[in-house]
């Protein structure tokens, strides 16, 4: 199916051949399902406005806006710019998105289910809960993360991850780029590396439950609560307010702790 222009309807919409799209079109249906490929270089507006929004197989476009009730992805997702999500948005295998910024507006839930966002130069914002396996996050801009449930979380180094709610895993989190935090958050996991530097106006609650916490650059906070079977502090940490370490602190340089 060859689309190059808009396509409404009151009821649904069903793509059960592949689909090239042209000249941005915008779809709008009660329901709208994709059950086989869909590219074009184009932009696509994809809006189911009171049902679900189905992309069974891959989807290769410029600029991809979805919207729906909730929104099924069961194939990758390639866009040579922004993907922009509205809607609940349900994973059903593990799954690569790659744009150049990616947003999800409500939860993402998958349990058990691997997602990698690769989102280039552009931001990666997770404005909602996210329920799933485990999350590489990949971005040079920003990464927006609130209220975090996964098996385990790994940012990449360049970019900066902003933290504005609670993040646990059972497994371990990694934060390779610099981390700046809100909301007072309180990360629980396995073990808990910090790459780079963290900072914010906020109390940060860091629990590796039965592994080991790594602060490895400096550390700028309200308050600062740290547990863990080991913490390893590798450069000065400064607090407006209380500092307060529980498990055996291992030190690597001369260091100045101030709260």
């Amino acid at each position: 199916t060859q689309l190059n222009g808009n396509v409404k309807t009151t009821g649904n919409q069903t793509y059960n051949d592949t689909v090239n799209i042209a000249n941005n079109p915008t779809l709008s249906a009660n329901g709208i399902t994709f059950n086989n490929t869909v590219n074009g270089n184009s932009n696509l507006t994809a809006n189911a406005t009171t049902g679900k929004l189905t992309f069974e197989k891959t989807v290769g476009t410029s600029d991809l806006t979805a919207s729906g009730n909730t929104i099924d992805i069961k194939d990758d997702i390639t866009t040579n710019d922004l993907q922009t999500y509205t809607g609940a948005v349900n994973l059903f295998k593990n799954t690569t998105l790659t744009g150049n910024g990616i947003i999800f507006n409500n939860t993402i839930t998958g349990i058990g289910l691997d997602l990698t966002a690769n989102s280039g130069a552009g931001n990666l914002t997770f404005t909602n809960d996210i329920n799933l396996g485990n999350i590489t996050a990949n971005s040079t801009g920003t990464t927006t993360f609130n209220n975090v449930t996964v098996t385990s979380l790994t940012t990449n180094t360049e970019g900066i991850t902003q933290l504005n709610g609670n993040v646990k895993t059972t497994g371990n989190q990694t934060y390779n780029d610099t981390v700046n935090i809100a909301n007072n958050p309180t990360l629980s996991a396995n073990g808990i590396t910090f790459n780079n530097t963290v900072n914010g106006n906020s109390n940060l609650t860091a629990n590796a439950t039965t592994g080991k916490l790594t602060f490895e650059k400096t550390v700028g906070t309200s308050d600062l609560t740290a547990s863990g079977n080991t913490i390893d502090i590798k450069d000065d940490i400064t607090t407006n307010d209380l500092q307060t370490y529980t498990g055996a602190v291992n030190l690597f340089k001369n260091t100045t702790l101030t709260g």
